[in-house]
Parts: structure tokens; sequence; C-alpha cells
């Protein structure tokens, strides 16, 4: 089966704030200008806005300072990359840059000289990780050999696994500790060290879920960001199931068929219904066959019908549909037209 493969970085970002009064008591005997008062401005009184907020490996960044107790435009603003000046001036309140490959750590130090002769300083560690997420619709049903992925549906089980890639390329899922959200709402009993992986059922009054992660270690912590999986409404394909050659998948009939003498044995294949091992035919699924406003029971497998010629032309309407009773609304419907004898 096929997984989905959504590629979501995370980051380690640590921002130390260093307060004012300790840095200028500190200076005040050699350098006047930095001086202590109690209407400085405090650390906490700068915001820094790192954009996009979950940087990646080898990814532009653009680090923004801003402040609504002083005007940043007047202060004098120092972008230290990695113990290098890498701006300076006036006004400087944002500065980019482009992040290193997974796990390599880069520092940035803010100095902000502002006018009401005060100084704050604050330092952003930023270390890029990788986290590879993978959903499968582990209920949702499809034929033998499909080459497709099942895709999700209401009321069935989904399962989300998180893959982190470490520095060397290696996945260490067992190392880490995940908190998971399930429409912005922690899932506790989901949530812990090393539960990589995350279930749950939908509700058949969520057409969309949103599952985010969180994931921290002894290292530093990130957001692995989140992904919305959309649900879809089941559907029939039906095919001809010949004695010979079995379920014949490359021959669809739902388009209509003809068949000019005779016999043929038509096949409902349901797609996407909710399934454990042998459902698909079992009691919790129902289906219904009216041919020409008749219903007709099947002799023997509820999803297949022998359908024969006995000198009778025309169109025939074949109605069917199919059911999961143990779901609310698991149910599809298809309509095939047959030309019987001759045209």
């Amino acid at each position: 089966m096929r997984r989905t493969r959504q590629q979501i970085f995370i980051f380690t970002a640590t921002l130390m704030l260093i307060f004012v009064g300790a840095f200028s008591l500190a200076h005040a005997q050699n350098d006047s200008t930095f001086t202590t008062n109690p209407g400085a401005v405090r650390d906490s009184d700068i915001s820094v806005d790192i954009l996009p907020e979950v940087p990646g490996p080898n990814q532009n960044v653009k680090i923004t300072v801003s402040s609504y107790a002083t005007n940043l435009n007047k202060a004098t603003i120092t972008w230290t990359k990695d113990g290098k000046t890498a701006l300076s001036g006036t006004g400087k309140t944002s500065f980019s840059f482009t992040t290193g490959d997974v796990g390599t750590e880069t520092q940035i130090s803010i100095a902000l000289i502002l006018e009401e002769n005060s100084r704050v300083d604050k330092i952003i560690t930023i270390k890029p990780s990788q986290v590879d997420i993978l959903w499968e619709a582990s209920e949702s049903h499809v034929p033998p050999f499909y080459k497709g992925k099942a895709l999700p549906i209401k009321e069935s089980r989904i399962k989300v696994v998180a893959l982190p890639v470490e520095k060397d390329g290696s996945i260490q899922p067992f190392t880490k500790v995940y908190n998971w959200k399930k429409n912005f709402v922690v899932d506790q009993n989901g949530s812990g060290y090393g539960k990589y992986a995350f279930t749950y059922r939908n509700s058949y009054m969520d057409q969309t879920d949103t599952v985010s992660l969180t994931t921290s270690s002894q290292t530093g912590s990130g957001t692995a960001g989140d992904i919305t999986l959309n649900y879809v409404n089941p559907l029939l394909l039906v095919y001809e199931n010949s004695p010979v050659f079995g379920l014949r998948l490359n021959k669809l009939l739902n388009n209509g068929f003809n068949l000019p003498s005779g016999e043929i044995n038509v096949s409902v294949q349901p797609f996407y219904f909710s399934e454990t091992k042998g459902s698909v035919t079992g009691k919790n699924m129902q289906y219904t066959w009216i041919i020409n406003g008749t219903n007709v029971t099947p002799p023997s497998l509820p999803n297949e019908l022998t359908l024969r010629v006995n000198n009778d032309t025309g169109v025939a309407t074949i109605a069917l549909s199919a059911t999961n009773i143990s779901t609310l609304f698991q149910q599809a419907k298809q309509t095939i037209s047959l030309t019987l004898g001759n045209k």
C-alpha cells in the first residue's frame, strides 16, 4: 500500500532574554551611556518573529524585532551570525539568512541600543531538523492488487506516523517525545515518549481532520507542523468476474455494457468502505440489486450477480447500492445500463 509522504521541517529555537538591569549595572562604571532607570525598556518589551515559523534545512529565514514600548527605528541594532557581525545600523529591525543542513546549528545574536539609553540583547539558536509524516487509512477497502492508495472516509480509523530524520540520514523515532493534537486538542493517551504513531477514528460530523505534532528531545524541541485529511465518499465499481480469468479489473462496467448472448458474472467492488478482514461480504455490508425496478437476490455472494440472456433484447437498468450498517453514512449507489441481445 502506498503511503502519502509529507515532509515537514521542525526547528529548535531558544530565545535567551538577558535582563537590561544586570548588563547596565555591570558596565556603569566604565560607560555612562548605558544606565538603568525605572522606565527602561525591558526584554519582554521586544518581540522576535521568525518567518517561516518552522524553518527547514537550507531555507531562507527572516527574523524581525518589534516593540510597542520603544521606537526601534531609532535604535542601533547589530545582528551577529555565529559570532560574526552580519548587519548593523540604525533601524535595522530585520535580518535574513539561510539555515544549514539538518542538525546544523545557527546562532543569531541581536544587540539593541535603544533611545532610552538602555540595551537589550537577545540570542536565538536555530537547529533545523526533518520529520517525515506518513498517513494510512487502515480500514479503507480497495480491491486486491489495486495500485492506488486507499483514501480516508468518514468514521474510519486513520494511522499517522512520524519519522524524524537525523543529521546522518538515519531515522530514530524512539528517541523523542511526541505531542499529538487532533483538531488542535491534545490527545494525552496518544502522546508520550516514543509514541511516533498516532491512531484515531474520524467522527461522522467532521469532513476534515487536522493532526498536529510537536516533538522534543534532550537537545531541544520544535513544532513539526500539521497535516489535514479530507474525507471522501465511498463508491462502487463494477467489473466482470470471469470463471477463467478471475476478477477483470481492466474491464470496468460502470458505463454500461452489452450482453449479446450467454451469461456474465458481475462483481461489485466497494471502494473506501471501513472494513476489517472479510467484512466486504460480511454481515455489516448489505447489497441491494434492482433490475428494471424488481429486487433481485444474488444466489451466493451478496456483491456478485450472474446475468443471463434468454432470447431477450432491449435495455435493462441495473441499480445497485452498498451500505455499511455499522456506520451512519457509509453508503454508495451505482446505476448501469445493460444492452441485451444483438444490436
